[in-house]
């Protein structure tokens, strides 16, 4: 029982009570500083910026460098410096927001306006030319394809020309038209009513459902090239993968969404960007797409890649780590450290600032492999050595920081083997940033319909994301690929790829297989 003298400022507890007020004081404040972090984390992704690049205007000498900065810096120390020390910016230009040029590959259709005065006879002295962007809107038209029926002179035989290849059998839609509502719904994200929306303003009706089944049959169609890409990305030696979620309405949760998963893969040689859907999130997905891969694959900290580092997939897998990640657990922990974070941030911002140098330079891999270990190697030893005296005397390992620091110490091999390669990667930011197309995508439609369409989608974002891979416009490259793929084998189907559809058109357009006459008629 609870005591209390009136004439005292002292109560009695029983012990256990008072042990049970301690624990609740050290939990709550423990629980206290979570939210604090996590609060301080949503107001970061909210109001701060967006570039994860560290920008603190310090010099390279900052940084950690050496263990103790009092000794004098070695020589090999000054070089490092030198070498890494911020470029001094030229003259400032003039403030303004100057005129960006009309590019001279946009079409110029010219108007002559004439003064209102009658000015016949007059002398031309000169010209003020002004030009302007403008859009005529798309068009929508229908295709009417006439095929005339020839008697020989002898009355024995019929020609007829064949009907040209259509992306649909029997299907009363064109290849355009096709390539606008893929490139509609999954480069721009819009969903297909809104399409059907626009469509209706331009007066032309298409019911959704039908639209539908249009991108049913194109995706079953396209199965064989999305396959042909999906080998053509294990074919090399270095991969990238990540994973997204996706909400999926499915009979098996009937008025919810089920959490499934796009799986990403990236091939940086070969010039391949691939998504697969699945129900799961679990390690057996990798270890199904990875069973016949030989090489390395470069991930993020997650458990489902931790088989990776055991036999026997460690005897014929590197793995590489990501710094983006783990300079995200450093900066999220600026709060809890605002005078060590930033010192351990620089020290990332000087490996970043040698990846530039070489990108900057269009270096080989070899001179790429060079100048890191010329220099990457030098500022990961001494980041290692400082890194791991906090991690021996971590005053609160469950904090932001403790976790961040304990992220890089346990992931230190994967994070420091990209030094050992000129083709490897830093980071995995090219496969985030293909992974940002499932997610804009997910903001718009919030779910897909079923498992299948998921995959379909899947398929889809495969193909513009290896688009932009190459450059390539993927409204022209899906229509052209519509039209091929009819009459394609399939010992001719890698023929189809981005890639190949680059090199096919830096060489002129292709010659149509038949003679077709375009006469414009009213309807």
């Amino acid at each position: 029982m609870i005591s209390a003298n009136d004439h005292t400022e002292m109560i009695q507890v029983p012990k256990k009570v008072y042990l049970q007020l301690v624990q609740e004081h050290q939990d709550m404040t423990a629980r206290l500083l979570v939210l604090e972090q996590q609060l301080a984390k949503l107001q970061r992704m909210h109001f701060g910026r967006k570039s994860e690049r560290f920008t603190e205007e310090t010099s390279p000498q900052d940084a950690i460098t050496t263990e103790t900065a009092t000794k004098e810096v070695p020589p090999e120390e000054k070089e490092l410096i030198d070498f890494l020390a911020p470029v001094k910016k030229g003259k400032a230009a003039k403030k303004g927001h100057p005129r960006s040029p009309l590019s001279k590959d946009i079409p110029r259709v010219e108007e002559v306006v004439l003064p209102r005065e009658d000015v016949t006879g007059w002398k031309i002295i000169g010209q003020e030319v002004t030009q302007i962007l403008e859009r005529i809107p798309e068009q929508i038209f229908v295709r009417k394809i006439i095929r005339y029926k020839y008697l020989s002179p002898d009355g024995t035989r019929i020609v007829i020309a064949d009907l040209p290849t259509l992306p649909i059998y029997r299907g009363h839609v064109g290849a355009g038209l096709l390539s606008d509502l893929v490139v509609g719904k999954w480069q721009d994200h819009i969903p297909l009513h809104r399409q059907a929306a626009i469509y209706q303003r331009q007066g032309v009706t298409i019911p959704t459902s039908t639209i539908n089944g249009w991108l049913t049959y194109t995706g079953d169609e396209l199965e064989a090239l999305y396959n042909s890409m999906l080998r053509k990305a294990f074919a090399g030696d270095y991969i990238q993968m990540d994973e997204t979620g996706m909400n999926v309405m499915t009979e098996d949760h009937p008025g919810s969404t089920f959490n499934g998963t796009f799986w990403a893969i990236h091939a940086p040689q070969q010039g391949v960007a691939m998504f697969k859907y699945d129900k799961s999130h679990g390690a057996q997905v990798p270890k199904d797409l990875l069973e016949n891969f030989h090489g390395t694959v470069q991930s993020d900290g997650l458990n489902v890649y931790k088989f990776l580092d055991t036999p026997p997939w460690n005897e014929r897998i590197t793995t590489l780590g990501c710094w983006a990640h783990c300079r995200r657990h450093i900066e999220n922990s600026l709060k809890n450290e605002p005078l060590k974070v930033p010192e351990i941030l620089k020290s990332i911002q000087k490996l970043y600032q040698v990846e530039r140098i070489a990108r900057g330079k269009n270096y080989s891999p070899e001179q790429t492999l060079e100048l890191r270990q010329r220099f990457s190697v030098r500022i990961l030893h001494a980041l290692y050595t400082y890194l791991k005296k906090e991690e021996d005397h971590l005053e609160a390992p469950a904090s932001n920081y403790g976790k961040a620091v304990k992220y890089a110490m346990k992931n230190w091999d994967r994070l420091s083997r990209y030094t050992q390669n000129g083709n490897w990667n830093i980071d995995n930011n090219l496969i985030e940033n293909t992974i940002r197309r499932v997610a804009m995508g997910r903001h718009n439609f919030l779910f897909t319909g079923n498992h299948e369409a998921s995959q379909r989608s899947a398929m889809m974002y495969s193909f513009m994301a290896t688009c932009k891979i190459h450059g390539v416009n993927p409204q022209k490259w899906m229509e052209w690929v519509l039209t091929k793929l009819p009459g394609c084998k399939m010992s001719e189907i890698d023929s189809l790829l981005p890639a190949s559809y680059k090199a096919t058109m830096a060489e002129g357009p292709p010659v149509p297989d038949q003679p077709t006459r375009w006469v414009s008629t009213s309807a």
